[in-house]
């Protein structure tokens, strides 16, 4: 029963056309309404009792006093109308159920542990599809996996000759981890690639190259500066642990959690412009442009969230979200129209899946839709 029926009704009963069978029947409801625990009720109870009441009124045929049929049929039609929405509401909850269960349907698994290591001479090795223990030798290294890590190992001492470099590639829903040949221990995250020599004997830095986001523990070697280049910026340390973020069309982040590094912008012949030192706890962000470069204060460990199993949200947007999610998800987004201003806190295991995550998140804010390995999301406004 609608509005438009309820306020038919109220014309009728007014008119005092009502017989003793519809007072009855109103009686009996609001008896009936009184006593009912509207949370018990499953949706086909509601379709049945308001079908049955709207029936049975229309049977009536005898006429009664206006005011008495006025003050019931005032409070049957306010019943049925709260009990209108209450079937509304129950309707909704079963359509977000179903819409739910069809996304869970449409799932998609957490990343994993993968890479691919690609040498000197362009042969690309798989290595999630490698057994544990030594894949290649070169440069007086052994390459070795084991326990899903990249480990180079060194068995030579004298001059290997100029340096041999290899690559390292994480795509979307990858993760791993890697060993240098001077014990400094790096994490890959998703759409990551760290590229380094095979060896870093007779070289008086140690010097990668990175594009995506990485976590290093940088052995300690004072004679040997290590250096991370990231486009137009580079890291420059002795020993300590920080994170780099280095995206495409993204902030470059670089974030201290121990020791200190030097943070410079470099100009189109590699030569530093402007350098910053960074303390434990404190994050540089450089502009894609280089035209803002500034250090502020962050929580270090939800900047390496990532590396421990977590994704993990501060009032982050929409857009931020699905940045780590599309990464590790390895999906494509799309946003149609605008992008939803809602924002989202919390801390998820990343080895749930893509629903769990969303659901953890409370991403029931906005409207989107799993289709294949694509989601779109869509502003309140594409309804």
């Amino acid at each position: 029963m609608n509005r438009a029926q309820a306020e038919e009704l109220v014309k009728k009963y007014n008119a005092g056309t009502a017989s003793q069978a519809e007072i009855n029947l109103l009686d009996h409801w609001y008896v009936h309404q009184s006593s009912i625990q509207s949370n018990n009720l499953q949706e086909e109870d509601y379709k049945l009792i308001v079908d049955e009441m709207w029936a049975n009124i229309h049977m009536a045929k005898q006429k009664e006093p206006g005011n008495r049929l006025w003050i019931k049929l005032a409070v049957a039609v306010c019943l049925l109308i709260c009990f209108g929405a209450g079937i509304f509401l129950v309707l909704s909850e079963k359509n977000n159920q179903i819409k739910h269960e069809a996304q869970a349907a449409n799932d998609i698994a957490p990343g994993k542990n993968g890479a691919t290591l690609v040498l000197s001479n362009g042969e690309r090795i798989v290595l999630e599809d490698k057994v544990n223990g030594t894949i290649t030798s070169q440069a007086g290294t052994n390459v070795i996996q084991a326990a899903g890590k990249l480990i180079y190992e060194s068995i030579a001492t004298k001059d290997v000759g100029a340096p041999t470099f290899n690559t390292l590639l994480t795509k979307k829903g990858q993760q791993y981890e890697l060993l240098l040949p001077d014990g400094t221990h790096v994490w890959l995250n998703s759409e990551t690639s760290l590229k380094f020599p095979a060896n870093f004997e007779n070289q008086s830095i140690r010097s990668v190259e990175l594009n995506g986001q990485a976590y290093f523990e940088v052995k300690k070697d004072s004679q040997h500066p290590f250096v991370v280049n990231i486009g137009k910026q580079k890291v420059e340390v002795l020993g300590t642990h920080f994170d780099i973020y280095n995206y495409p069309d993204e902030t470059v982040k670089t974030t201290l959690l121990e020791g200190s590094v030097s943070v410079s912008k470099i100009d189109n012949n590699g030569k530093s412009i402007r350098s910053k030192i960074l303390k434990p706890g404190e994050q540089a962000i450089l502009a894609k442009n280089g035209d803002v470069f500034e250090i502020n204060d962050v929580e270090t460990e939800r900047v390496i969230a990532w590396k421990n199993g977590f994704f993990e949200f501060d009032n982050a947007n929409v857009k931020a979200v699905m940045h780590q999610l599309s990464r590790w998800y390895d999906i494509e987004v799309e946003y149609p129209a605008a992008i939803p201003k809602e924002t989202f806190s919390g801390k998820v295991y990343r080895n749930m899946s893509l629903s769990k995550v969303l659901e953890v998140l409370s991403f029931s804010q906005i409207d989107f839709e799993i289709k294949g390995r694509k989601m779109t999301i869509f502003s309140h406004r594409d309804k």
